[in-house]
């Protein structure tokens, strides 16, 4: 995951390995909970929530996951978000590299581990490709 400033500048990024990881909704529902819990520590903005998986989106505005495997996170998430105005965005696949390259060491290095104020040196070359804008509307 990685946490971004309003200008696209990296606050931090994290990545975490997952065990007993049934899919990837489940690793993307999972990694929304874990920003939401560190980037409420970091700022009182609303936060715009980027995930290239539709159903984990759907499910941030609607109760389509709640009686399902994963609808204990959702109920976390939900909780977390009622003070804190947020934003639920569905990107593309190819907007979402960073995530999905620390997600990769996550899953190869077995451990949490966090940077702050940048990426690791491996994914660096992705970081503004995948600064995607947002307007409230």
């Amino acid at each position: 995951m990685v946490l971004r400033d309003s200008e696209g500048g990296v606050i931090f990024s994290a990545c975490r390995y997952l065990f007993n990881c049934k899919d990837a909704l489940e690793a993307e529902i999972s990694a929304i909970l874990e920003g939401l819990s560190i980037s409420i520590q970091w700022s009182d903005f609303p936060i715009v929530i980027q995930s290239d998986n539709a159903m984990a989106v759907a499910a941030l505005t609607d109760d389509s996951l709640d009686r399902s495997a994963y609808g204990y996170l959702m109920l976390e998430i939900k909780k977390t978000l009622e003070s804190r105005g947020f934003i639920p965005l569905k990107i593309e696949r190819h907007q979402n590299r960073v995530a999905h390259s620390l997600a990769s060491i996550g899953r190869s290095g077995g451990s949490t581990t966090c940077w702050l104020r940048r990426v690791p040196d491996s994914v660096a070359h992705v970081v503004l490709a995948d600064c995607n804008s947002v307007s409230e509307e």
